[in-house]
């Protein structure tokens, strides 16, 4: 796993939650399409099906969808596995899986 040093994250733009009723098992999504990786959050891929996120937000768990611009291409992730750091309980990294909306 790789873990990344965050010091200081740029300006976020404001998440957007989709209402729960759209979302099986009272999972939510969060648009982060205009977020920056590398400034914004960090993502490392794994495979052509899974990556490591890092970020500072809060209110994520796991099971709860993503939406990130890779490569100029929207993509749908759903959170696997979720952990907060104990220093800043609002950053946490995350194993994220390719997930069809």
């Amino acid at each position: 796993m790789n873990l990344f040093l965050v010091v200081q994250l740029g300006s976020l733009h404001r998440k957007t939650a989709l209402p729960w009723n759209q979302n099986p098992c009272n999972s939510r999504t969060f648009d982060y399409r205009h977020y920056q990786n590398g400034s914004d959050f960090f993502f490392d891929a794994v495979d052509e099906d899974q990556a490591y996120i890092t970020i500072q937000e809060s209110y994520l768990k796991q099971g709860d969808f993503l939406i990130l611009k890779v490569d100029d291409q929207l993509v749908y992730y759903r959170i696997e596995q979720i952990d907060y750091y104990s220093e800043l309980p609002d950053l946490w990294i995350a194993l994220i899986r390719k997930g069809a909306k």
